[in-house]
């Protein structure tokens, strides 16, 4: 006997987990990662490690909407928009690594 088994939810060790190296800001219950190597901006899922990277940053006083360099782990994942309800690119974040003041994606 055969047995198959689906499942929806996205396993973090099967998907694209990789380095993103960016900066990232949170103001008014939206967070958003901008990568320094596309200059592309996501919207940050709060699921995963995402609500420890939120503490982190909250704890720096940050400016209002003011971009920390940041890096992480995580991948990429088609959600809809919760306006316009269309799939869009999103940041899962799996591992909060580190924020730094001292860098930025600016050359």
């Amino acid at each position: 006997m055969i047995v198959l088994l689906a499942c929806n939810k996205q396993d973090s060790k099967t998907v694209d987990n990789r380095l993103f190296i960016g900066e990232y800001r949170y103001f008014a219950d939206a967070a958003q990662f901008k990568e320094c190597r596309t200059n592309k901006i996501y919207p940050v899922l709060f699921d995963g490690d995402h609500i420890k990277m939120e503490r982190r940053y909250l704890k720096m006083n940050p400016k209002q909407l003011e971009w920390i360099a940041a890096d992480i782990k995580g991948y990429l994942k088609l959600v809809p928009n919760e306006d316009t309800m269309k799939p869009q690119e999103s940041l899962y974040i799996t591992e909060f690594i580190r924020f730094d003041r001292t860098v930025s994606c600016k050359k």
